[in-house]
């Protein structure tokens, strides 16, 4: 058998099939970080067969092992990024076509009260067609249109198959994740459109409201338990959705709450978007997420640990049946809001899709997702119990790295040796302490130097 030793060089090169691989050994007193090696710490006298490295990714293809490294900057220590969350509760406030021009165009005091203390980005991007099922599922299911299936607005049953599915030939949401994880976690959704009945699936909903007019069963079709409420403004009718929202969560505090208004995109269908009524609407809104934070901020319980986030689905343009379903600026991009005491406060630097909230979310409650799903985990969205710098290092998939100082907004390297040599040096130079490596998988490993 042949064994190979390393002291502070590189090994690569090595050749030859899966089967005769699995005959060669090497003893590797390193640390090993990123996906190559599963975020393990590996300490001296350790020995890997060339087999157990090829199922850890180190192969880039069947029998070909691509270089890996010992030249690490020192590590004293790697800190543990898995820990409790001190999510207790989460409050997820939905509104249907507020596009981020709405942002920038309108005094909203509330809205704006969450941004100066919470992460933001005015540049989530929905995905097409910008229509409604077809993002809100992406949201909260963590998938692009072509794996969840749904293609349409009002899509139900799927037009494609999704490729993951429950019982319910639906993909699993947040709701779902939840509820898998921990059966006694208690659920609530308030909404005026019933198509959310398949988006959360209402199964892993311990109580729901969802108030509709007669008129709209035609065109939406109703829940099992829907509210029918008496001919009114659409702006009431979400208005009590809000109210009722409020009055349970701060009875019952349920650890993940959905509050869903299909404003302003009605105002939008009727009246047109970047229209004075849009605008009004708009405000109307901003004070809907006033009364629920002011809620949340009042409660003694809630707090300290409760996540709020503002969503939207997408944008719009002009009037009528087709103000939304294309690809103009208005139409596509959304803001993401996210407020809390476990929130960092910043403006998030890099565009997102509309399915990589969930992911992020899923990741920091250590929720299981599958593999499927499409994802960014949105760097520094929660606090952790280390000062984060913004020295980052990723793991390229092409095998090499890129070293960026995103708190300057600075590219560094790419590269190999030379990535780990510049991150050593500059870290030096500005004085840093840590820097943050996120695998090709996105997982996140923050390593104190």
């Amino acid at each position: 058998m042949q064994t190979f030793k390393t002291d502070n060089i590189i090994v690569s090169g090595v050749s030859g099939n899966e089967d005769s691989l699995s005959d060669i050994e090497i003893e590797v007193p390193v640390l090993f970080i990123g996906d190559y090696f599963k975020n393990t710490v590996i300490s001296n006298d350790i020995t890997y067969t060339i087999n157990d490295l090829y199922h850890t990714k180190v192969a880039n293809a069947r029998g070909q092992v691509i270089q890996f490294y010992d030249k690490i900057p020192t590590v004293n220590k790697v800190i543990v990024t898995k820990q409790e969350t001190s999510i207790k509760h989460i409050v997820l406030f939905a509104s249907d076509a507020f596009g981020s021009y709405l942002l920038q165009d309108n005094k909203l005091p509330n809205l704006n009260k969450i941004i100066a203390n919470g992460a933001s980005t005015l540049q989530v991007h929905s995905v097409i067609p910008t229509v409604s099922a077809v993002n809100w599922n992406s949201i909260m299911c963590g998938l692009s249109p072509n794996l969840h299936g749904f293609l349409e607005w009002n899509s139900f049953p799927a037009e494609l198959t999704p490729v993951l599915k429950t019982k319910d030939n639906v993909p699993p949401s947040l709701f779902s994740l939840v509820k898998t994880a921990n059966p006694t976690a208690k659920t609530c959704a308030f909404f005026r459109w019933p198509q959310w009945q398949h988006i959360i699936e209402l199964e892993n909903v311990d109580y729901y409201y969802n108030s509709i007019q007669a008129e709209d069963i035609k065109k939406w079709g109703q829940t099992p338990n829907s509210k029918i409420v008496p001919k009114q403004s659409n702006e009431l009718i979400n208005e009590d959705i809000v109210n009722t929202a409020i009055s349970y969560i701060k009875k019952e505090k349920p650890f993940l709450s959905l509050i869903y208004v299909n404003e302003p995109d009605t105002t939008d269908h009727e009246l047109g978007h970047q229209t004075s009524a849009i605008n009004k609407m708009t405000t109307t809104i901003d004070q809907w997420v006033g009364q629920v934070v002011t809620m949340i901020e009042n409660e003694k319980t809630m707090k300290d640990n409760t996540l709020f986030v503002f969503l939207a689905d997408h944008g719009g343009i002009g009037v009528g049946s087709e103000c939304h379903g294309g690809i103009s600026k208005s139409e596509l991009e959304v803001p993401l809001i996210c407020y809390g005491s476990m929130v960092n406060k910043y403006k998030i630097p890099i565009p997102l899709m509309q399915y990589d909230f969930v992911k992020t979310l899923a990741s920091y409650l250590q929720l299981e997702v599958s593999k499927q799903w499409n994802r960014t985990i949105i760097p520094h969205l929660f606090m952790n119990e280390y000062k984060l710098s913004g020295l980052v290092l990723y793991a390229r998939k092409i095998g090499n790295y890129a070293l960026y100082d995103n708190g300057k907004n600075v590219f560094l390297m790419f590269g190999y040796e030379q990535a780990l040599k510049r991150l050593k040096e500059y870290a030096q130079m500005q004085n840093i302490k840590t820097y943050q490596f996120y695998d090709i998988n996105h997982n996140l490993t923050v390593v104190e130097l």
